[in-house]
């Protein structure tokens, strides 16, 4: 017996759309067929005529249950929205899994990056999420900073829990050294992981930064001009060389 079928619907498949029936055993989708064709019983029917049916979305950066700096909020103990209510509103449009981050930018929520494993770092904040939300959550882990060898040995035993995913900045305070960046490619590529690379060049960030200020241009709408293209640019290149070096996503 199927827990719930959805009929009657257009739904949306990697393949193309098409009239389909939808036969869902616990969390899963387990059968896909024409319309009428599943014939099993089920303790729950949803008639999906007139309407479409797509799979649950997936939103792969999210901040959540997270400090905003008071720089940006101009005062202290701003936090981002709770996980009810962010994943409550990714539900009503169709968001069933988000990806958030743990780790902090600049290492531990406390700013500390060497006193936790990053396993227990994994666990501290899922516990902020466990319980709390409506859809599926998992996790970017960011490592920033002159990362230290033990934390870098870590990363095999962080994708082997499943979080296979790590977030650096090549600028700001938590700028990852290249020779640092280059041992955390070489250990996640060699596990199967992938990185996210938030890369601008860090020099000309600050040269910009810097005259901006001289200039009394350092407005918000302005930010553009110290986060450019040629920075990106420029950065994404050395990226893109080290990802083909080291063999990793």
């Amino acid at each position: 017996m199927l827990d719930l079928i959805i009929h009657g619907g257009t739904v949306v498949t990697p393949s193309g759309v098409g009239q389909f029936d939808i036969g869902i055993q616990g969390e899963k989708i387990v059968l896909v067929g024409a319309r009428d064709s599943i014939t099993d019983e089920s303790q729950r029917y949803i008639d999906a005529t007139g309407k479409y049916v797509f799979p649950g979305g997936i939103e792969p950066h999210t901040h959540i249950a997270s400090r905003v700096s008071e720089a940006w909020a101009g005062r202290r103990g701003v936090m981002t929205q709770s996980p009810e209510a962010a994943s409550r509103a990714a539900a009503h449009g169709g968001v069933t899994t988000y990806i958030d981050f743990a780790g902090g930018m600049e290492g531990t929520e406390d700013g500390d990056q060497s006193d936790n494993s990053i396993m227990t770092r994994l666990d501290a904040r899922r516990s902020v999420f466990a319980g709390h939300s409506y859809t599926d959550f998992a996790f970017h882990f960011t490592l920033a900073g002159e990362v230290p060898t033990h934390t870098i040995e870590e990363i095999r035993e962080a994708i082997e829990s499943g979080v296979s995913s790590f977030k650096i900045f090549t600028t700001f305070g938590s700028k990852v050294p290249y020779g640092h960046l280059w041992a955390i490619f070489e250990v996640v590529g060699k596990n199967g992981g992938i990185m996210a690379v938030h890369a601008e060049d860090d020099d000309m960030v600050k040269y910009m930064e810097a005259k901006l200020i001289r200039e009394g241009r350092d407005q918000g709408y302005n930010l553009h001009l110290a986060h450019n293209n040629i920075s990106e640019d420029i950065s994404f290149r050395k990226i893109i060389r080290l990802s083909e070096h080291t063999e990793t996503g």
